[in-house]
């Protein structure tokens, strides 16, 4: 999916200097899922 962001824009003329994906940790499945921050 991210090559095919990266060929959308860079078709578009935009440049990129830098970029890099990350996998979703545990904080923010549970933020996705419940609408809200977990409490410590």
């Amino acid at each position: 999916l991210a090559g095919k962001v990266v060929n959308a824009l860079t078709s578009k003329g935009v440049r990129f200097s830098n970029l890099r994906t990350e996998q979703p940790n545990l904080e923010d499945v549970f933020l996705t899922l419940t609408g809200r921050e977990m409490e410590v």
